[in-house]
C-alpha cells in the first residue's frame, strides 16, 4: 500500500514533464527563427520547420549531417570555427556570429547564430538558432561598393597658376594653362582679355560679381564656373583667389589657382543619379538604417525609423534623440558602442539594446554600427543598422525559461 502513493507521484511528475516538453516543442516548431540541436561531435539530433525551410531541406532529412555541410567554408575553417566555438562555450553561455551558408539547391544565404551549450541526458549538445540576414548582408554590400565607387576622387593634375598684380596685370602664368584652356602662356600674356573671353557666356556674370566684390577682395574666396577650350569643348574650373601680402602688410597682389574639376562634376552628376536610386532601396529597407557625420549631425535616416520608434526621421536629425528613447538601463552599453566605432575595430560593433516608443512601449533593437572612412583615412562619420528584434527575444526568453524548467524537472 505504501509503494501506490509514491507510484502516484511518479506518475504526476511523468505527465508534468510530458506537458512541459510538448510545450517546448510547440514553441520550437512555431518559431520564426530556425533552430538545430547537435551532440558534441556535430552531428545534428533534431531541427525545427524554420530550420528546415531555411536551408531548404524536408522535415528530419538533415537529422545525422555534420553541421559543417551546411556551411560554404572549407574543412579546416568549419574545424576551426566549431574548435573556436567549445572554447568559448567553455567559459561562457553563448556565442554568437554570422555564417556563410548554403541551401540544398546549392544557394548561399547568410544567417545570424547564437549558439548554446545545454546537457541533455547527461552529454553536451549545441543548441543554434538562426536568423536569415540575407538581405541585410546585400545591402550592407551595396552600400559598400557604392560608397567606393562614388566616392569624390581628389585631382591631383597639376593647376593653372597665375599671379595678377594689384593694378590687374598678370605676373605670372603657369604652363598648365595649356594643359587645361587649349592656350599656351604667351596668347594669354598678349591678350590680357583672353581669360574673360574663355568663360561660358552662361556663367561670366558669376566671375564678373565675383572680380567686383571691393569688400573680399583681401580674403580668399573660391568659385566654380565653366570655360570653353582652344578646341571648343567645355570645362568646369574650380577658381580659387589667395590675396598676398609681404611681411610688412602690403597688399602684392592676387594668387590664383584654377582646378579642373570637369571629372568631378561628372562624377558628381553620376554620384547624384546613383544616390537617388541607392535612397529609393535604403528608404523601402525593412531595418533602420542611418549615417552620422563627425560632428553627430544624422546626414540619413531611413523611414522604417518611424515604423520601429513612432519617431519621424526628421526628429532624429537633430539631437541625441536615440540615446534619449534608449531605455535608461542600457543607455551606457549604446555609448561604449558609439566609442568602439571610434577605435578604429576592423570589426563591425554590434549591440542589443531596449528602447521606449513614442508609444511607450519596450522594444529590443539590435544595432550594428560601423566607422566610415574616406579614400585619405579621415574619419566621415558612422553608418549604422537598426533590427526590431522584440518578438526573437521574447522566444528566446520563453525558450530559456521552459529549457531551465525541463533540466529542473529531469534533475
Amino acid at each position: 500500500m505504501t509503494k501506490k502513493p509514491a507510484f502516484n507521484s511518479f506518475l504526476r511528475q511523468k505527465k508534468l514533464n510530458d506537458e512541459i516538453l510538448k510545450a517546448l516543442s510547440s514553441v520550437l516548431e512555431s518559431m520564426a527563427e530556425g533552430v538545430n540541436v547537435s551532440n558534441d561531435k556535430g552531428v545534428i539530433l533534431y531541427t525545427n520547420p524554420a530550420f528546415d525551410a531555411m536551408f531548404g531541406y524536408n522535415q528530419n532529412e538533415l537529422i545525422g549531417k555534420h553541421v559543417s555541410e551546411l556551411t560554404t567554408y572549407s574543412e579546416e575553417k568549419n574545424a576551426q570555427i566549431y574548435k573556436e566555438i567549445n572554447h568559448i562555450l567553455d567559459e561562457q553561455k553563448a556565442w554568437s556570429d554570422e555564417f556563410s551558408n548554403k541551401r540544398k539547391d546549392g544557394t548561399v544565404f547568410y544567417t545570424e547564430a547564437r549558439i548554446s551549450a545545454v546537457k541533455l541526458r547527461g552529454k553536451r549538445c549545441l543548441i543554434s538558432v538562426q536568423s536569415d540576414i540575407t538581405l541585410r548582408k546585400m545591402m550592407e554590400a551595396s552600400l559598400q561598393e557604392s560608397e567606393t565607387k562614388y566616392r569624390i576622387v581628389s585631382e591631383n593634375t597639376y593647376d593653372w597658376g597665375y599671379w595678377i598684380s594689384p593694378d590687374k596685370n598678370i605676373i605670372y602664368l603657369s604652363p598648365s594653362c595649356q594643359r587645361i584652356t587649349g592656350y599656351d602662356t604667351g596668347e594669354f600674356l598678349s591678350d590680357p582679355d583672353l581669360i574673360w573671353r574663355i568663360i561660358h557666356p552662361e556663367d561670366q556674370h558669376i566671375f564678373i560679381n565675383h572680380v567686383s566684390d571691393k569688400e573680399n577682395q583681401h580674403l580668399a574666396t573660391e568659385i566654380e564656373f565653366r570655360i570653353i577650350r582652344k578646341d571648343g569643348t567645355v570645362r568646369w574650373i574650380g577658381h580659387n583667389c589667395q590675396p598676398v601680402f609681404d611681411s610688412d602688410g602690403n597688399f602684392l597682389g592676387t594668387r590664383v589657382s584654377n582646378r579642373d574639376l570637369t571629372k568631378r562634376k561628372l562624377a558628381e552628376e553620376d554620384l547624384r543619379k546613383s544616390e537617388e536610386k541607392y535612397r529609393i532601396v535604403a528608404d523601402f529597407t525593412y531595418d533602420w538604417e542611418d549615417w552620422v557625420d563627425p560632428s553627430g549631425k544624422y546626414m540619413y535616416v531611413s523611414p522604417s525609423c518611424e515604423r520601429i520608434t513612432g519617431y519621424r526621421r526628421d526628429e532624429f536629425v537633430h539631437g541625441e534623440l536615440l540615446i534619449k528613447i534608449t531605455h535608461p538601463v542600457d543607455r551606457e552599453i549604446v555609448r561604449k558602442h558609439f566609442r568602439e566605432v571610434l577605435s578604429g575595430s576592423t570589426e563591425i560593433p554590434h549591440v542589443d539594446f531596449r528602447i521606449i516608443t513614442r508609444s511607450g512601449d519596450e522594444r529590443w533593437l539590435s544595432r550594428y554600427c560601423q566607422p566610415i572612412y574616406s579614400e585619405n583615412g579621415i574619419y566621415l562619420g558612422r553608418r549604422g543598422s537598426s533590427r526590431d528584434i522584440t518578438e526573437r527575444k521574447k522566444t528566446e526568453q520563453q525558450l530559456k525559461q521552459l529549457t531551465d524548467e525541463l533540466k529542473r524537472k529531469i534533475n
